[in-house]
């Protein structure tokens, strides 16, 4: 399956969404930042408020931990200035 990896950095501001719309977006995305030197994945798919989108990858991945492990080695990541969120990519047929 495919997946994306977007890349966050600082933004002034973000729009909220509604609790429903969070809820639903939470189920099929995940955030990787780093904090003392470890990769942490979190069950959201948010960027902090002094965050915006700063680019993207696609990756091939078995499961949604396989591109999570993906996200953790990306260099933004490694670098510990930027969060990765973590999508599926639904393909139609």
């Amino acid at each position: 399956m495919r997946y994306m990896l977007l890349i966050y950095g600082d933004e002034v501001q973000r729009e909220k969404i509604t609790g429903q719309e969070e809820e639903a977006i939470s189920s099929t995305a995940a955030t990787v930042r780093m904090q003392n030197g470890k990769a942490i994945m979190t069950d959201d798919p948010f960027a902090e408020t002094k965050e915006q989108l700063a680019g993207y990858n696609i990756v091939e991945a078995g499961n949604p931990d396989d591109a999570l492990s993906i996200a953790a080695r990306h260099p933004c990541v490694r670098a510990g200035n930027h969060a990765v969120e973590v999508r599926p990519i639904w393909v139609r047929s």
